[in-house]
């Protein structure tokens, strides 16, 4: 297949950036944007051969690695994910007893929903308003702490917050219990049928907060503070308390070239103009030569090229499909399980779209099935494909082995199922090298 020229090729898949604004910062996904050169542009044959993902940090809180290969869109749907879809536990009712602080109850309240709970919020249900608080679907923790008179001011802080695995302890209120009732047992705001600290999943990992010196408030001589705090499970588009990231960014890969060598004092003002050290010095025949050492660092601040002459010397690109992405977790889940929660959400949207839509075109023409299936396997066969390689990505990260496109564990089932699940059904066998594509991509074996 003929090759793009060298200029279509630079406007395709890089971002030019000038000093006054970048140009060329359109993706160009159609197919057939290069057809009269004979060029086909994306495909998925392409995407299986580039599609890539590589680790380069992996911290308690926080990963980042590169994706290679996809498009602006789908990297953009993974940080909204992240931050406003992947659910966790936070604090949702504050039962106050007691606040004698300067405080307000609801400051307080919502600084104790801003806290992180170290926990699996997969182990939990969601709580509807009918439903009853129940250790299935809610987490209690209670705080009751007093600054004694004579003493200096006191800080309240988050480990001083104890969960409570039998759920509530403060009496329900009088004024809505029944009058009538005899029963000696006392009524709480929980109905909890037994212990989550006996529960299999709690007995060896309790529940506990992320921090343990996060300040909540500060107490003076006599001042004191009682209170039931209830978690529930929820999103960050409900509330900013359920984002399971203090973070989650990307940027595009920085590409810094020199169109001309630069020798003697202009390479010298050229390492003194860069603000992060992108450029160095080296020998060259006497003299000195600037070179590109560390162009990851560039943060396109184009100091480098503010005057105008320098253009012609330096030039900033970014990579289209090439992005550095960056997971910080607030510590209910590991970063690399973000990503891959963020992936199966992604999967279950695509294949929901794509089902109601085949079942809505089933009357259409053989045409229109075709185009049909053509838009299913770019979409949802991709976000697949993510799925299968972020999960063995995980597997590696978690072996200390470096993430490779020839990954190397047995899908086995996983591949034979995704198989058949791509196969779509739609009176056809999938169309050309998509299809190739995805056989072959789906029956590679981890080694």
């Amino acid at each position: 297949m003929p090759e793009l020229p060298a200029h279509l090729e630079l406007k395709r898949t890089r971002v030019t950036c000038k000093s006054d604004a970048p140009t060329d910062t359109e993706p160009i996904l159609y197919s057939g944007a290069y057809a009269s050169t004979g060029t086909v542009n994306g495909g998925l044959g392409n995407f299986f051969e580039d599609f890539e993902i590589r680790v380069n940090r992996l911290e308690n809180d926080e990963i980042e690695f590169d994706m290679i290969g996809i498009d602006a869109a789908l990297a953009n749907a993974f940080r909204r994910i992240l931050i406003a879809e992947v659910p966790t536990m936070a604090f949702e009712k504050i039962l106050i007893a007691n606040n004698t602080s300067v405080i307000q109850d609801e400051v307080l309240s919502h600084r104790l929903g801003l806290i992180p709970i170290k926990v699996d919020p997969r182990l939990f249900e969601y709580k509807s308003e009918k439903d009853l608080p129940n250790e299935k679907n809610t987490i209690v923790f209670e705080l009751h702490a007093r600054c004694e008179k004579g003493y200096k001011r006191k800080t309240v802080e988050s480990k001083e917050m104890e969960w409570l695995p039998n759920g509530s302890a403060l009496p329900f209120s009088s004024e809505r219990q029944d009058s009538s009732s005899t029963t000696s047992e006392q009524k709480t705001y929980t109905s909890f049928s037994c212990s989550q600290a006996t529960m299999p999943e709690f007995s060896s990992n309790p529940i506990c907060l992320t921090h343990e010196h996060i300040p909540i408030a500060r107490l003076g001589p006599g001042q004191e503070i009682e209170l039931e705090a209830h978690a529930v499970k929820g999103v960050g588009k409900e509330h900013a308390k359920w984002s399971p990231v203090a973070t989650a960014w990307y940027r595009m890969l920085p590409e810094v070239v020199l169109l001309q060598d630069v020798y003697g004092e202009r390479a010298k003002e050229l390492v003194q103009k860069c603000p992060c050290n992108v450029f160095d010095m080296e020998d060259f025949a006497g003299d000195v030569k600037a070179k590109v050492s560390r162009p990851r660092d560039c943060t396109l601040c184009r100091e480098c090229i503010r005057d105008e002459d320098w253009e012609q010397f330096v030039a900033l690109r970014r990579k289209k499909d090439h992005f550095i992405f960056t997971i910080e977790s607030t510590g209910a889940l590991s970063p690399q399980e973000l990503f891959a929660e963020a992936v199966k959400i992604l999967e279950d949207k695509t294949t929901l779209h794509t089902t109601s839509s085949i079942t809505s075109q089933r009357s259409h023409t053989h045409s229109s099935k075709l185009k049909l299936q053509q838009a299913f396997d770019m979409v949802a066969l991709r976000t697949l494909a993510l799925l299968v390689l972020i999960t063995a990505m995980l597997v590696m990260v978690s072996e200390d082995r470096p993430a490779r496109k020839d990954l190397g564990i047995d899908l086995g089932g996983l591949g034979v199922g995704l198989g058949a699940g791509l196969g779509l059904g739609l009176g056809g066998a999938g169309s050309g090298s998509g299809a190739g594509a995805g056989a072959r991509f789906l029956g590679t074996v981890f080694s």
